[in-house]
């Protein structure tokens, strides 16, 4: 059986997301223990379930009615050992990987030990592995290696079809692209770093700054790692997942939220047919449309009336270098990002630019008030030893 390194890399991310391990005690028989790897996602999702099965041509699928999900499960011992030399080759990245690990080692010792006395004596080994996996798991120490977590294209995919979310805040028309996990705060730092490379690619606009584009912080207890910067999602990201292959319902959310995009740069999103038709397009994203209901399976209406709003004109028009909004009939503020310059005192040379208050602050251990304060009045202070000041530069 030969895989492909892309279908590889996918499968590797979408099980850092979705997949489980786990060990079962059989009733009644003692010692006796089955293993199983198993997938489970919501019904309308069966169709990334069956491109694993295709490819693997191991486990099977079944569908549960009630919940309703469609679960891939591989149990038999030969298929087992096929996965192992899977994520033996193609390492996970999540902490998944600490319950693959105990999980191969209990299978491993299990079927190398297949006489009755052979398993009582490593009864206590496999019900060590089980009491130390999945929501039991007390241990989160990964390898400390900065080469451990692999983040390449198609796990990006995978893991983004499992555990990203395509979102528009409606208050603040914000475009968000987000990964949850409850801890791998190392791991979303080693996704940071991955996009950040993908961004030193393609020319941003100066506005953008890319290390604080996308940001990583804790709530409640969960790590979120979001990027909302709609310059950084439209240069960077969006060409990114353009150049792959979806293999999920998540590829409906991604197309529209571009489409939430088009009417952004169109102005479309501030007329009032505009938002309606995004209200309508909010209402089916995400976790709605996990509904098996008629309106949320049939997207034709909708696309339909998606089209005929981006065939009209856009909203903004250019008047003497301005843009004017014409279903609001003011001027949109359109002035260029000030930028500020730290000044030698002594020599009135630049010692360095930045492009916000907020990275010229970071720099300076500043607050971005006081950066703004100082930059308005001129005031002389000393850095590393020499008398500077800030001086704001709209040029």
């Amino acid at each position: 059986m030969v895989l492909s390194v892309n279908f590889l890399e996918w499968f590797r991310g979408f099980t850092d997301a979705e997949g489980c391990f786990t060990i079962v005690k059989i009733p009644n028989r003692q010692n006796s223990y089955q293993f199983i790897f198993k997938m489970e996602v919501h019904l309308t999702d069966k169709k990334a379930l069956d491109y694993i099965y295709s490819n693997l041509k191991i486990g099977k699928i079944s569908v549960n009615l009630k919940t309703p999900s469609a679960i891939f499960k591989i149990t038999r011992q030969t298929e087992l050992k096929v996965l192992s030399a899977i994520f033996n080759h193609f390492p996970l990245n999540t902490t998944k990987y600490l319950d693959f690990l105990s999980f191969e080692q209990a299978f491993r010792l299990y079927t190398e030990n297949s006489s009755r006395n052979a398993r009582k004596n490593i009864h206590s080994i496999i019900e060590s592995a089980r009491g130390n996996m999945n929501t039991h798991r007390i241990d989160f120490n990964m390898p400390t290696s900065s080469n451990h977590f692999k983040v390449t294209r198609n796990w990006l995919l995978g893991f983004v079809e499992g555990d990203g979310t395509f979102f528009y805040t409606l208050r603040d028309k914000h475009l968000v692209f987000s990964i949850t996990q409850k801890g791998n705060e190392a791991l979303l730092h080693a996704i940071k770093d991955f996009i950040i490379n993908l961004a030193g690619e393609v020319n941003l606009p100066v506005s953008v700054e890319i290390e604080s584009a996308i940001k990583i912080y804790t709530r409640d207890k969960i790590m979120i790692f979001r990027i909302s910067d709609k310059y950084f999602l439209e240069f960077v990201l969006i060409p990114f997942f353009d150049r792959l292959t979806w293999h999920s319902k998540k590829y409906l959310d991604y197309c529209d939220w571009k489409v939430l995009l088009e009417l952004q740069n169109l102005g479309i999103h501030l007329t009032s047919e505009g938002k309606v038709l995004i209200n309508r397009i909010i209402s089916q994203m995400n976790n709605k449309r996990l509904s098996l209901n008629s309106q949320s399976l049939d997207r034709s209406e909708l696309l339909a009336d998606i089209r005929e709003v981006l065939k009209q004109p856009s909203n903004y028009e250019n008047k003497e270098g301005r843009i004017f909004i014409n279903s609001l009939k003011v001027f949109k503020n359109d002035r260029k990002p000030i930028k500020v310059v730290l000044m030698d005192a002594s020599s009135n040379k630049i010692i360095q630019s930045f492009v916000s208050y907020k990275s010229c602050g970071k720099f300076l251990g500043l607050h971005g008030y006081t950066v703004n304060k100082r930059a308005s009045s001129g005031a002389q202070f000393t850095h590393d030893g020499i008398l500077v000041y800030l001086k704001k530069d709209i040029s």
